[in-house]
């Protein structure tokens, strides 16, 4: 069975667990709520590491884009770079 982990940036008091069918494949979804708090997204994620095939963030700022330019807060671009495969 795959697991997916989505958490819910900018919502509180979620969680809820479904599970589903498709393509031949079982799943299994989590979904979690941060409250809005990086220090709870960062420790979300890093507990789940390597436990689910998946992890999807919702609610998160999007990336100021000015001309050509791109700005991404530090703060956000580090929640990236957080699972274990991606150091």
């Amino acid at each position: 069975m795959k697991k997916i982990l989505q958490i819910q940036f900018s919502e509180s008091s979620i969680f809820e667990k479904k599970t589903f069918h498709l393509f031949n494949e079982d799943f299994e979804l989590e979904i979690i709520s941060a409250n809005s708090d990086l220090k709870i997204l960062e420790k979300i994620i890093l507990q789940y590491d390597e436990e689910v095939d998946v992890i999807a963030i919702s609610g998160l700022p999007n990336a100021i884009i000015l001309g050509k330019k791109r700005f991404v807060h530090p703060a956000i671009q580090k929640i990236f770079y957080l699972p274990q495969h991606l150091r």
